[in-house]
């Protein structure tokens, strides 16, 4: 099925709307999530309606808050650690601020009346759905018809006075003269049927949240936030994307930058909450470890568990490979919460504070095999390192999660690109290390329509629309892991599948002239991690499985 729900943007309303807030909720489809505008995301204080509610008016929410983290090198005569990261602040300590990066932040003093004209512009998150787009596209010229706030305050010029960049936020350019006008009938670009935009910076002002001494990078960090209404198809209907786009707006290079992405795991009530990893899927994800996730009184208050059959919550790098998963513990200990701007950026390089590396083992601090990924088995492989194998949930129920990509080089002027989904499972038949299994596969499914559709950062990066979404899933294949027998099902005729190792040496090809199942014997095929990539008159892919 085709969705015609391309990079179209905001729309037009007969009402003036009042200027937005600094946070917005993201909540068109099955998912509702807070985005703040200083990059925070699901920020609640744990007394209010959970900030990420799955599903959405449920009462129960997950991942109860999440944070950017960076490291990196400075480049200059000698090698200069930079590191932008928070967790949990007290009182205005800080290492980001909403805005764009600016030669002058508060250029204003005086009377209380005066505007502080930087913050009137950029502490908001804009939020805007596709119908208000095709509304504007439609009536932006029509007597008496108003644009809403978003799209006529839409950040897609800078201000030059304050030294902010030309072109911020992304729009259709009707006349081509590189200025927003959305009187003349431009529009804001956006993705999906429902978007959250917000744009914050690390160069504001000294860094106090990652530790004493920290240098900031001068990065601009665009972020736009984005689901699909689509309840036919759940692995779009319980997801939400996030497109980051990450700016060096500073005079210097940087090399060896890994971005983490923070969180304080929580499914409702988090005393029995598990996490864990899958490299393969560049996924990182949160899971009951009880069959019934029951009520609780967590010292925030009354809590709702989910019951029986609770969900699994997953975060997905979709564009970059994940290249390390951590946990960490709630104290001060060599495994615990950092404190200083070197503890975040070893963590981002797999490393406890006082240098030992992760492990592949239960003991994830003291065991013996060195990892960049703690926990990366799965739950249902009771023989794996999993933190249901192990048993953990109990020791370690109040320990914090990050997934990590890179490491990037930005130089001076230049960007990366990000994207990233969350989406949740439940399985309602097999219980709660069955919503996993299911969560996974949901996975693949989304990292399958993301690479066979232009949206997140290759939509944002050209200048015209995508073509319409295809939201079927394309090819599925089971067990992953496998030890004998690939199963492969294919919607597509006349497709041509090949399987290469990790040299790109092609071992096993095969043709599917219908819509089948296949069954593959790879038994002869040594351990390892191999891709199969698919080509058909309509959509060509890879997809990667692990032999056993």
């Amino acid at each position: 099925m085709k969705i015609s729900y391309p990079i179209l943007l905001f729309t037009l309303s007969t009402l003036i709307a009042s200027a937005q807030n600094y946070y917005e909720f993201l909540d068109t489809n099955n998912v509702r999530a807070r985005f703040d505008a200083s990059g925070d995301l699901f920020n609640t204080d744990m007394l209010t309606k959970p900030a990420l509610e799955m599903p959405k008016d449920g009462g129960k929410g997950m991942l109860s808050i999440g944070r950017l983290w960076f490291s990196g090198i400075q480049k200059t005569s000698f090698d200069v650690l930079c590191v932008a990261a928070k967790t949990y602040e007290t009182g205005t300590e800080t290492d980001y601020w909403a805005g764009p990066v600016a030669n002058t932040y508060s250029p204003y003093s005086g009377p209380t009346s005066y505007i502080d004209r930087y913050d009137s512009l950029y502490n908001y998150v804009w939020k805007i759905s596709k119908d208000e787009i095709q509304n504007h596209i439609a009536n932006y010229n029509t007597l008496g018809v108003v644009a809403p706030w978003a799209i006529a305050n839409w950040p897609g010029n800078g201000l030059q006075t304050l030294g902010v960049a030309d072109r911020l936020a992304p729009f259709d350019d009707i006349n081509g003269n590189g200025i927003y006008e959305p009187s003349l009938g431009d529009y804001p670009k956006i993705l999906g049927d429902e978007m959250l935009y917000f744009i914050f910076n690390d160069d504001r002002s000294s860094h106090s949240a990652s530790g004493s001494g920290s240098n900031k990078f001068g990065f601009e960090i665009h972020g736009m936030a984005y689901s699909f209404n689509m309840p036919s198809e759940p692995y779009l209907h319980n997801t939400i994307f996030v497109n980051y786009t990450i700016f060096n707006r500073s005079t210097y290079n940087y090399s060896d930058v890994r971005m983490g992405l923070w969180f304080d795991k929580c499914i409702s009530c988090f005393e029995d909450n598990q996490e864990g990893s899958d490299s393969i899927l560049n996924t990182f994800f949160v899971y009951n470890g009880l069959p019934v996730d029951y009520d609780c009184n967590n010292g925030f208050g009354a809590r709702t568990g989910y019951g029986a059959y609770p969900p699994a919550v997953g975060v997905a790098f979709l564009n970059q490979p994940m290249t390390g998963f951590g946990v960490y513990e709630n104290n001060q200990s060599a495994a615990g919460n950092p404190e200083t701007f070197y503890d975040y950026d070893k963590y981002l390089r797999s490393q406890f504070k006082d240098n030992t590396p992760f492990k592949k083992d239960c003991d994830y601090y003291g065991g013996t095999t060195p990892a960049n990924f703690i926990f990366p088995d799965d739950p249902n492989d009771t023989s794996g390192i999993s933190a249901y194998a192990c048993n953990t949930f109990l020791g370690h129920s109040l320990g914090r999660v990050f997934g990590v990509a890179g490491p990037f080089d930005i130089p001076s002027n230049g960007k990366i690109c990000v994207d990233v989904a969350f989406t949740y499972a439940v399985d309602s038949a097999g219980g709660h290390l069955a919503s996993v299994t299911l969560m996974k596969s949901q996975i693949q499914e989304i990292q399958s329509f993301y690479s066979n559709n232009t949206i997140g950062c290759a939509a944002l990066s050209v200048g015209t629309n995508p073509e319409p979404y295809d939201t079927k899933p394309l090819l599925k294949i089971y067990p992953n892991p496998v030890s004998d027998i690939l199963t492969i099902q294919s919607p597509l005729p006349n497709t041509t599948l090949t399987i290469l190792n990790t040299t790109g040496r092609t071992v096993m090809t095969t043709f599917l002239s219908q819509r089948e199942e296949r069954q593959i014997n790879v038994s002869s095929l040594p351990a390892g991690i191999y891709t199969l990539t698919y080509k058909s008159e309509r959509n060509n892919g890879t997809l990667k499985f692990l032999k056993q």
